[in-house]
């Protein structure tokens, strides 16, 4: 193994960048929002560059469309949420 990038190229093959700085990901799209099963909400969100999964959270609505209390909606690209009521979500 070869520390050399010179011999790595001569080789054929190309190096690999070492550049991991760690920057901020885009913000995921929703690409549709239907109804699912009676109280269930069925959310479909875009890619995302550089992104395995994604972490959506979900509240009811209050009084004044104040968010209650945040819950976990799972990790994936879509997501099915039950719930009774009109919602905020955090992805």
């Amino acid at each position: 193994m070869s520390n050399n990038p010179a011999v790595v190229l001569s080789s054929g093959f190309q190096v690999a960048g070492t550049n991991r700085a760690k920057s901020p990901l885009s913000k995921p799209v929703i690409i549709s929002m239907d109804a699912g099963k009676s109280t269930e909400l069925v959310l479909k969100l875009s890619p995302v560059n550089n992104a395995r999964i994604l972490d959506v959270e979900f509240a009811p609505l209050g009084a004044n469309n104040t968010p209650g209390d945040w819950k976990d909606a799972g990790l994936g690209s879509q997501f099915v949420i039950a719930s009774r009521g009109s919602l905020s979500l955090d992805v």
